[in-house]
């Protein structure tokens, strides 16, 4: 519940694996803050659905000041991003698409 009324979620991380605090945020439509070289690079993309800074005392004090001077509906949008990213991990909406390259490889192999 204090996720889901954060205004953002701070994950100042120095070196860790995409952690599930990212992703329940980022599925909960908050916006993420998280650092460079440490993952979170690799499922935010930056000033689009959350801000990946580098790992620096003044870079994440300038992400909490701009993650914090968002008005809502800068906000939404990158919450309403973030939900997508992780929506796009749904084993749902994952298997589908995997679905979909078999099936054009194993099409592209018969010829």
């Amino acid at each position: 519940q204090y996720v889901a009324n954060a205004r953002f979620v701070i994950l100042p991380s120095r070196i860790d694996n995409i952690p599930n605090t990212a992703l329940e945020a980022m599925a909960l439509g908050r916006v993420v803050i998280g650092t460079q070289n440490a993952s979170f690079d690799q499922l935010i993309d930056d000033k689009h659905n959350g801000f990946v800074v580098p790992q620096n005392n003044e870079a994440i004090q300038t992400a909490i000041e701009t993650a914090w001077n968002l008005n809502h509906e800068q906000r939404r949008r990158i919450g309403t991003a973030a939900e997508e990213s992780i929506d796009r991990l749904n084993p749902k909406s994952a298997s589908s698409e995997l679905s979909e390259l078999f099936e054009q490889v194993a099409t592209k192999k018969q010829l």
